[in-house]
């Protein structure tokens, strides 16, 4: 991905991940959708659904091809911000609501090409008991107080606290960590995780 490499392993291999029934992508930089992970989590699992940004959906659609059996169809949906969709048991029950937050940020796979034709965003998981949300790579921005009203309070959020240094430059597309506390209180999530640090060093604080 443009030379960088991770300085930290990953801490599972995807042939040691439980069954899978829905990969949902924020947007298509390449620390976000990398297609060798991408090939590997459509051998795994040829039947999940892959949920991902309005304008990806070739992107991804071709790029499972490659690697699904002969005459299976990608499972891609594509999505714009606020729609959902249902995961359902096989007795037609629902299990888990899926719904496509915005953010402040852009896409683009190389820096020529291709910027902002697709979408990006954040995932809200709405269980019947437990509800969860990821940010995907954002700025900070007034939307997080509108994704807490309208889908919180969450249990469980991923939020990013990483690659956000000058910020004269990246205080719009990436958080600071005072800021993702900011979402975490915008959003009414009980418990946060920090993401989007520790793996790649694309910024100066790395």
């Amino acid at each position: 991905m443009f030379g960088f490499v991770r300085y930290r392993p990953s801490p599972c291999d995807v042939s040691e991940l439980p069954p899978i029934d829905a990969i949902l992508i924020s947007h298509n930089h390449h620390d976000h959708l990398d297609m060798p992970s991408l090939e590997a989590l459509g051998k795994k699992f040829p039947n999940a659904l892959w949920c991902v940004p309005n304008g990806d959906l070739d992107l991804v659609s071709k790029r499972l091809q490659h690697v699904l059996p002969k005459n299976t169809k990608p499972n891609v949906s594509q999505f714009t911000w606020w729609q959902s969709h249902k995961l359902t048991k096989d007795n037609g029950n629902s299990t888990l609501e899926l719904v496509f937050t915005p953010t402040q940020h852009w896409s683009g796979r190389n820096l020529i090409k291709g910027r902002c034709k697709s979408l990006w965003g954040s995932w809200a998981m709405l269980g019947s008991k437990h509800r969860a949300w990821h940010a995907g790579d954002t700025g900070y921005c007034s939307v997080f107080k509108e994704i807490g009203s309208h889908l919180g309070p969450f249990d469980l959020a991923a939020i990013p606290i990483g690659s956000y240094h000058p910020r004269w430059y990246l205080k719009y597309q990436h958080v600071d960590p005072q800021e993702a506390v900011k979402i975490h209180s915008d959003i009414k999530a009980t418990f946060s995780l920090g993401v989007h640090w520790g793996t790649f060093a694309f910024t100066w604080e790395a």
